[in-house]
Formats: structure tokens, C-alpha cells, sequence
């Protein structure tokens, strides 16, 4: 209710209520005095001037209100090559409110269930007013540190008011000095259309063979049940 109240009576409500004026104004002159023909082509290309004009402001608004083709992303802030701490950046030009997510450090999560507990009570949940292309954030409290230095893997999901995003990121050492280098893919919505991945030429597993998810199989699943249900 907020948004349609700021889309209706904020700055871009009335560039657009503007516009529309504009064009019954325009469509008003059309027909109140058609002496020539040349008057008439004149008048009509003023109208489709202004048609166009009112659908590129109505793509802005609809771009500020639910960040358009922005995204956001986790990368980890590497002060050093041991620790890193994870932030939250923003790709793309236009700012995405209301950023609800969790992350999810996916070898502690399998660890958990290959103890047999599969309910995920592992992660961090965090919550954004804004993300911006401007500035980052850390994602958690910057005196929470994770050694990054022998490689992770790590799952992020981001839910926004208008949009899904997930993120299967993958950190690991580079070869010659052992620093991390972060490969990582961004899917939207709930069917998970990729719609990005980042690959640093010197990562040292090929795209296609990084296990983002090490999930666990299912006879290890059927395992770790049976084994469960016996003790």
C-alpha cells in the first residue's frame, strides 16, 4: 500500500499524471481544429511523441519501484588472504528495497545433516532497507569473520517484494599464493532462471565441475536415516 501510495502521489506519480495531461492536451488540439492535412500529420506525430515519452517515464517508475534489472550479490571482503567477512553488493543501476535473505554456509549445513538432522536451523538471516549500487554492506556484524583461506561453498537467497533471487557461491584458493578467489551464479524467481555467473579466469576448478551445493546423495540420505531410526 506504501508503494502504490508513493508510485500514485510521490515525484513519479506526477511526472506521469503530467504526461497524461499531455496527452489528452495533445489529443484535445488534434480534433478541435483540422483545417489542413498537414495540420492533422503534424498533430498526430505530437501524439506519438508524447506516447512514447509516457512509456519510457512509466518504465522508470516501474524500475525504481521494483529495482529492475538489478540484483543483489555476496562476495567476501578479503582484508587478508586468511579472513574474509561477507558484504552485500548491488548489480545494476537502480536500487532494491526491502531485502530479506538468508545465508547459509552450505558445508555446515551438510555437516548437520550427516549428523541426522535434516531441519535447516543452520545460517544467518539478515534484512536490508535498501541495497544500493552506491555503497556495500556488511552482511553481518563486521566482527563475525570466516576463514575463507581453504575454500567454501555458500548459498544466499535474497527475497525482495517483487523478485526471488538465489546465489550458489564458491570460494578457493589460488593456486600459486593460496588466495581466494570467489566464482559464483545468481537465479531468479522461484524456477531459478540464471540469469548470471562471474568466473575468474585462475580459479582453479573448471566451471562446470564446481559443486556450488556438495549436496548429499540419496543412498547417503537413506543411510544416515537408517542409522538414525536404529540408534
Amino acid at each position: 500500500m506504501k508503494d502504490l501510495w508513493n508510485l500514485i502521489f510521490g515525484p513519479q506519480g506526477l511526472i506521469l499524471l503530467g504526461g497524461i495531461i499531455t496527452l489528452i492536451g495533445a489529443f484535445w488540439s488534434a480534433n478541435r481544429d483540422l483545417n489542413t492535412e498537414h495540420e492533422l500529420n503534424e498533430k498526430n506525430e505530437i501524439i506519438i511523441q508524447k506516447t512514447e515519452k509516457i512509456s519510457e517515464l512509466n518504465d522508470k517508475i516501474v524500475n525504481v519501484l521494483t529495482g529492475g534489472d538489478s540484483f543483489p550479490f555476496v562476495e567476501f571482503g578479503i582484508p587478508d588472504k586468511i579472513h574474509g567477512t561477507p558484504v552485500l553488493k548491488l548489480n545494476g543501476d537502480n536500487a532494491i528495497q526491502n531485502v530479506n535473505g538468508r545465508f547459509i554456509d552450505v558445508r555446515e549445513l551438510r555437516k548437520e545433516q550427516r549428523r541426522g538432522n535434516f531441519i535447516n536451523g543452520t545460517g544467518i538471516n539478515f534484512t536490508k532497507n535498501i541495497v544500493s549500487p552506491a555503497y556495500v554492506q556488511h552482511l553481518v556484524n563486521e566482527q563475525a569473520y570466516y576463514d575463507i583461506s581453504k575454500g567454501g561453498r555458500y548459498m544466499i537467497h535474497y527475497y525482495t517484494p517483487y523478485n526471488i533471487f538465489t546465489q550458489y557461491l564458491a570460494v578457493e584458493p589460488r593456486a600459486e599464493d593460496g588466495f581466494p578467489l570467489q566464482a559464483y551464479k545468481i537465479y531468479k524467481g522461484k524456477q531459478k532462471e540464471l540469469i548470471h555467473t562471474e568466473y575468474p579466469e585462475s580459479f582453479p576448478i573448471p566451471l562446470d565441475e564446481i559443486d556450488f551445493l556438495e549436496s548429499l546423495s540419496q543412498e547417503e540420505i537413506d543411510a544416515i536415516r537408517a542409522n538414525k531410526e536404529k540408534n
